[in-house]
């Protein structure tokens, strides 16, 4: 009988180290792969932000060149086009009422036809900055129009600040009086919201033999009270970017697509052109992050694959060591079953102790990989525990305990 004991003290030496093994084994293996979930779990959507953010052109921008009837048929169904374009995401739509064009006094010597166009467009007041003057007021019927001009362009224009001018409507002749109250520089010209403009930041837009100048910025009332003649419309839609979801990608782009296409092609609706790239964008950065998470989860499978490998060797080693203590248990009474039941309790103590573990510590390494290297830029941040690092633990603590006990399981 001291002979055995003799022999069993070794024996329960290696059992301990091959335990070790075990929950080295799968520490290193949880924390990996919580690194690796967790990365793609929270900074995955934020790069999808970034991205957005960054694409050109990520507002639609819809046009129509049509008088003030047709405008008024057309902004219920323009809005209820947008609402089902964009489904579930917040938007912001900005709208704009165009002037027809107004000739400007002629230069001497000059070939070019000089035009003016007045607008009055939506949020205009927290995008620009006045370098000159005051904001122009609400127009009463029969007063001059009082309207901002770019500073950019105002030498060009030869509009005198505070007197009153008599241009004239090009398409119908009338006359149009102006009284210029101030000068005006955009805030941000690479908003997405000068989309909406029709001439551009630089304040003018040259075309064979013809420039026109502005925008003219005016009250909305310039339009209703019949100082000036409604010569086009315009809205943009601008989707919040951040509330974009992974997976509303390619839904979005799908309907943002067709919805274009209707705007475009429907005869009730005046002939509207609509322009975009977000359709582009968002199917774009969806193959990119199809790409990204499969070699994410290719990294995952890899590293459970070795893991599992690992763990089999280690367990079959363990029950080849056990296998005098097993004989001398059998031999005392013991059953297969309630041999089972202490290889399950005793893998389940080991599994969840590494995967615990590994789970602290993959969300640390998460979060020193999303600040490392090439992404340290970008600030993407690890915070909390998102319900992907939860299963995948999951998968890890069965994966671990169904390697260890299946060897005492067999006969």
């Amino acid at each position: 009988m001291r002979a055995r004991n003799s022999l069993l003290v070794p024996r329960m030496g290696s059992v301990r180290l091959l335990l070790l093994t075990v929950l080295v084994s799968t520490l290193i293996a949880a924390g990996l792969v919580a690194a690796l979930a967790g990365f793609a779990a929270s900074v995955l959507p934020q790069a999808v932000s970034s991205e957005l953010a960054r694409s050109p052109r990520t507002a639609i921008s819809i046009y129509g060149g049509f008088g003030a009837a047709q405008a008024r048929i057309d902004r219920p169904q323009v809005a209820a086009a947008l609402r089902r374009a964009f489904g579930s995401i917040p938007f912001t739509t900005y709208a704009g009422v165009w002037s027809d064009p107004i000739t400007l006094p002629a230069q001497s010597q000059s070939k070019t036809v000089s035009l003016l166009q007045a607008a009055a467009l939506d949020g205009i007041r927290g995008r620009v900055r006045l370098t000159a003057g005051r904001w122009p007021s609400r127009t009463a019927p029969g007063d001059p129009v009082e309207a901002l001009a770019p500073a950019s362009v105002a030498g060009d224009l030869r509009l005198p600040l505070g007197r009153t001018v008599v241009l004239r409507d090009r398409q119908s002749g009338a006359r149009v009086r102006f009284r210029l109250t101030g000068l005006y520089r955009p805030g941000n010209g690479a908003d997405p919201y000068w989309a909406l403009d029709l001439i551009g930041s630089s304040g003018s837009s040259p075309a064979s033999g013809f420039i026109t100048y502005g925008p003219l910025i005016v009250p909305p009332g310039a339009f209703s009270g019949g100082g000036l003649a409604t010569g086009g419309v315009t809205w943009l839609a601008a989707p919040r970017i951040s509330a974009v979801g992974a997976g509303q990608l390619r839904p979005a782009a799908r309907r943002i697509a067709q919805t274009m296409t209707y705007l475009a092609g429907s005869p009730d609706l005046g002939g509207l052109q609509a322009s975009s790239g977000l359709p582009a964008a968002l199917s774009g950065v969806a193959t990119r992050l199809v790409v990204a998470r499969s070699l994410l989860l290719v990294g995952v499978l890899e590293l459970l694959l070795l893991a599992g490998a690992a763990l089999t060797l280690t367990a079959r080693t363990l029950v080849t060591q056990r296998e005098e203590e097993s004989a001398l248990l059998a031999a005392r009474g013991a059953g297969r079953w309630q041999l089972a039941r202490l290889a399950l309790a005793e893998a389940l103590l080991v599994a969840v102790v590494g995967t615990a573990a590994g789970l602290l510590i993959g969300g640390r390494l998460a979060g020193l990989l999303a600040r490392s290297g090439q992404l340290r830029p970008a600030g993407l941040r690890v915070s909390g525990t998102p319900s992907e690092v939860w299963w995948t633990m999951a998968a890890v603590l069965l994966l671990c305990t169904g390697v260890m006990v299946w060897p005492a399981l067999r006969p």
